[in-house]
C-alpha cells in the first residue's frame, strides 16, 4: 500500500525550536501551494476510506465481527479474516485503495 501524504513537516532550528518565519513558510505553502491541495485530497480519500471501513457492512463491523464470534464459539478464524497478532496491533490486515476524489 502507498503511503498516503497528510501532513507536512516543520523543520526546528539548531536550539530544537520551530521559527514563526518556518511556521509562516508551511502555512503558506499549505493555504496556497499545489502541496496544500495535494494534502487536501489525501485527507479527502483517506476521510471517504475510513467511513466506508466503519459503516454497517464495512470491513471493519465485518472483521470485528468475525473476531467476536471465534471468542464466543472457539472455531478458528478463516484466511480471510484476521488473527490475533493483528487485534493485538491494531492492524485489520486490509488494503484500501486509495481512488481519486470525484
Amino acid at each position: 500500500m502507498d503511503t498516503a501524504k497528510l501532513a507536512i513537516e516543520i523543520q526546528k532550528n539548531k536550539d530544537g525550536l520551530v521559527t514563526k518565519e518556518e511556521v509562516e513558510q508551511k502555512v503558506r505553502a499549505l493555504m496556497q501551494g499545489e502541496e496544500g491541495q495535494c494534502l487536501k485530497r489525501n485527507v479527502v480519500i483517506m476521510q471517504r476510506n475510513a467511513r466506508k471501513a466503519v459503516a454497517n457492512a464495512g470491513i471493519s463491523k465485518q472483521k470485528f465481527e468475525a473476531y467476536i464470534n471465534h471468542l464466543q464459539t472457539g472455531r478458528p478464524l478463516k484466511n480471510a479474516e484476521f488473527n490475533d497478532r493483528e487485534v493485538r496491533s491494531g492492524i485489520t490486515g486490509t488494503t484500501h485503495r486509495m481512488d481519486p476524489v470525484s
